[in-house]
């Protein structure tokens, strides 16, 4: 009899971890969609608030993809320099982008 309890709970646990797992599986899902969506949208706002940035960043990323793909590379990594001249107080008040929004 305790066999059969143990076995019933243990199927039980299994079911409760695996509605568990599909349910988190669900929720990552959800905030990387959440997560690109903001992304095309500062991307959209920083289009339109400071193209000079926009165009300067879009010209690095090329060529970061293009010399990852020339490589063979699997993995894309940000360039060496990051001296860069951008400013760093773009999400402040005052800062490019804080400017419009």
């Amino acid at each position: 009899m305790t066999n059969m309890i143990s076995t019933y709970l243990d199927a039980e646990i299994a079911k409760a971890r695996k509605q568990a797992s599909d349910r988190i599986a669900k929720l990552k899902r959800d905030a990387a969609a959440e997560q690109t969506k903001i992304d095309a949208k500062v991307i959209e706002l920083l289009r339109e608030q400071d193209t000079t940035v926009y165009e300067r960043l879009s010209g690095e990323a090329v060529e970061i993809l293009a010399a990852a793909k020339s490589k063979g590379s699997r993995t894309v990594r940000p360039s060496a320099d990051t001296g860069s001249s951008a400013p760093t107080n773009l999400g402040e008040p005052g800062g490019t982008l804080g400017a419009g929004a």
